[in-house]
Order: structure tokens, then sequence, then C-alpha cells
């Protein structure tokens, strides 16, 4: 019971925060602007976990040419 309780206080709360326009947006980067971001991560030489860079923003980088596919073998981004 108590966690229906909780639940509906935490629903209520949020829509009179959503209704006062107290939702706070975060703002979000253009797709090219991440990946430029992504590339000088990459590039610097710091570590980068393999699990940072999905496969699909693998791909984007190397399609941009951000990067080179040398530079995320040697990172062990595959």
């Amino acid at each position: 019971m108590a966690i229906a309780k909780r639940r509906t206080q935490r629903t209520a709360q949020a829509a009179k925060a959503k209704d006062a326009g107290e939702l706070r947006q975060t703002p979000t980067l253009p797709e090219h602007d991440l990946l430029v971001r992504t590339a000088m991560w990459i590039n610097s030489g710091s570590y980068v976990p393999p699990s940072a860079v999905s496969t699909s923003r693998r791909a984007a980088l190397l399609a941009a040419g951000l990067v080179t596919e040398a530079t995320l073998r040697a990172r062990q981004i595959y």
C-alpha cells in the first residue's frame, strides 16, 4: 500500500511540475557535434572504454572521416 501511495504522490508531483513549467530540460547537441566530441576524445590518446562508442556511432565517425580505423582498433573499439 505504501508503494502505491508513494507512486501516486510522485506522479502528481511530476504533473504539477510539468504544468508549472518547472520541468528542466537538458539541452541536446546536434549529432555532428556529438561525433566531433567523441572523435576528439578518441584522438586525444586518453583512455576510452570500448563500451563508450556504439557500433552505429563508430560507423558514423568513420563515414565522417573524424577517426581512422587504425585508431579505433588501437583503442579496441570494434
